[in-house]
């Protein structure tokens, strides 16, 4: 992480006709009470269509909201006195932006401004004397859209046209085992593993992920790391509508 207080924005690429999720970074020393974030981006080709602060630091907030005018938007963030945003590094929020179908080639900028009086970014956090309020420092970000030419080996006959969750490989499996998932359109995807009385053992993913083929590493160890006994294990599915299970086996 930088070495002082900061915020900056994630560089990504798209195609036209599909979704990108932009992660907002930032990097505070002290615990901060609150947190504002005005970005703004000029491009009638890029569309605004989410925030997800689901796994990012951002989620503890009681207070999570995003204020739209035209091209520029206003993340506010409050946190409770008795859970701040403890002094650390990692994405607040990931926006999630529809790059349009006839979209031509362009790099656009995701820039801080003023917003509705607010300043650009502003920490606040509160000592013994009271609020204190102080601008971080701001790196801008990009999303660059690409033509469909111009990606090596994308076109749009390859991209899934319907949501599937493949069987493991290999099966039965000792230590690791792969898992795949297609998604035809971008999606918020949590992917579980549950034992045969149906308690969830590990997380998988638990993300907004892209449309396309995805693949997944399951190394036979539960979410504190130990190791599971061999036996049959059940892997789930959700991607928005979309619900499957599938059997695998580890064996040791």
């Amino acid at each position: 992480p930088p070495s002082i207080d900061s915020i900056w924005v994630e560089e990504v690429t798209g195609i036209p006709g599909q979704s990108v999720v932009v992660n907002v970074f930032a990097y505070n020393q002290e615990d901060i009470k609150a947190a504002y974030l005005a970005l703004h981006y000029s491009s009638t080709d890029l569309l605004y269509n989410t925030t997800i602060y689901n796994g990012t630091r951002g989620d503890i907030a009681f207070t999570k909201q995003t204020s739209l005018n035209d091209q520029s938007m206003l993340i506010s963030l409050i946190f409770d006195d008795a859970a701040p945003l403890t002094g650390g590094s990692g994405s607040l929020a990931k926006i999630v932006f529809d790059i349009h179908a006839e979209a031509a080639e362009d790099t656009v900028v995701i820039d801080s401004i003023t917003y509705l009086g607010v300043q650009p970014t502003q920490f606040i956090l509160t000592d013994d004397l009271g609020a204190l309020t102080f601008t971080p420092y701001f790196t801008p970000g990009h999303v660059e859209i690409q033509s469909m030419t111009d990606v090596d080996n994308i076109t749009a006959e390859v991209l899934p046209i319907q949501f599937a969750l493949g069987q493991n490989v290999p099966n039965p499996f000792n230590p690791a085992t792969r898992i795949s998932f297609d998604l035809p359109q971008a999606s918020d995807v949590q992917l579980n593993v549950f034992n045969i009385l149906g308690q969830k053992v590990r997380t998988l993913v638990n993300d907004f992920m892209p449309a396309g083929t995805h693949e997944v590493i399951f190394d036979g160890k539960g979410d504190q790391n130990q190791p599971l006994a061999s036996g049959v294990y059940f892997y789930r599915i959700k991607a928005g509508e979309f619900r499957q299970s599938l059997k695998m086996t580890l064996m040791k």
